[in-house]
């Protein structure tokens, strides 16, 4: 009897401890699943606004062909005063974009941001070595730069160097000339062989991978630089002082910039307009170098909506005045 009284209290404080358990377990089980679920739709949520993103980032970039199409049209120059150089602010952005659906009510409202930049404005490193052969000329221009720059012209030699090793070599015709080459050979060009031995600079922060280059002089360089699939002549609507003086090799920067400053009041309708503003004698602007229209442009811009913020770059180059292709672009 006393045994049995003792055992009924021993197994039902067993079935409470087992039942604790068994509840423990359950709750344990469910908040994982609660807690995977959850994670689940963030992660369906942060795809749809990636999308939503993209979208509205295609829209841009289909934005800005169409301005630099009607652009083409309606005007023989190209020039910092016109509407495609107006950069866009934080704008936001109407809720039915997204492939025609309307964006998701509960989230941030999206906005765009963006500029298109003259790239034909810059100093265009492919003109220094076109067809795998070093133009003498711009190879100048190019140390001439650096040393505006605040940077050692010596930085030139390693460049140039890459830049052959990356540059498929144009084979010249029976004729004599090099192709689209410009300018005579050099000793350096005889390591550079038909195919390219290097990766291609494409963006300003390729230069660190150059001997002799570091932080300082990329972020010197990069707003004044570019790498354009080809050599193309430089703006001199939209150059600055500092391309301006390396290039001519006449003008030092005090007169660069003053010749800027003219061009802003009045922007050049010709070469003719340009050579009259600095000197007409001289006859620094010429066609195969210069020119007041551009082909080439960088579209940069930012989106941002819910929990995403995306920024790219991208190329687009102006063929006559019906198409605007991209060439490339980048996400970061």
């Amino acid at each position: 009897m006393l045994k049995r009284a003792l055992q009924g209290p021993r197994q039902r404080g067993a079935a409470i401890v087992t039942a604790l358990l068994i509840v423990a377990l359950a709750t344990t089980i469910v908040s994982a699943l609660f807690a995977r679920q959850s994670a689940t739709v963030r992660t369906i949520e942060n795809r749809l606004a990636i999308t939503q993103a993209r979208w509205i980032e295609r829209a841009a970039i289909d934005w800005a062909r169409v301005i630099l199409r009607q652009d083409a049209r309606s005007s023989s120059t190209d020039h910092l005063g016109e509407p495609w150089a107006v950069p866009v602010a934080d704008t936001r952005v109407d809720a039915s974009v997204g492939a025609g659906g309307a964006l998701d009510s509960g989230a941030t409202p999206a906005t765009l941001s963006g500029q298109i930049l003259d790239m034909q404005g810059r100093f265009n490193l492919a003109n220094v070595v076109p067809g795998g052969r070093v133009d003498p000329v711009e190879a100048a221009a190019l140390a001439s730069l650096l040393t505006l720059v605040g940077q050692p012209s010596s930085l030139a030699e390693p460049l140039i160097a890459r830049l052959l090793a990356a540059t498929p070599l144009v084979k010249e015709a029976a004729g004599g000339g090099a192709g689209t080459a410009t300018g005579t050979a050099t000793g350096t060009e005889s390591a550079n062989s038909s195919r390219p031995t290097a990766f291609p600079i494409r963006r300003a922060a390729d230069l660190l991978t150059v001997p002799g280059f570091d932080a300082v002089a990329v972020a010197a360089l990069e707003p004044l630089i570019v790498m354009l699939p080809r050599a193309a002549p430089v703006n001199i609507n939209t150059a600055s002082a500092e391309v301006i003086a390396a290039r001519t090799g006449v003008m030092d920067l005090p007169q660069a910039r003053a010749f800027v400053a003219t061009r802003e009041r009045v922007p050049f309708r010709d070469l003719t307009d340009a050579n009259q503003a600095y000197e007409p004698q001289a006859q620094i602007f010429k066609a195969e170098r210069w020119a007041v229209t551009s082909a080439w442009f960088l579209v940069r811009g930012a989106v941002r909506y819910d929990r995403i913020e995306s920024r790219s770059d991208t190329l687009l180059e102006r063929k006559g005045r019906e198409l605007v292709e991209l060439v490339w672009q980048d996400r970061y």
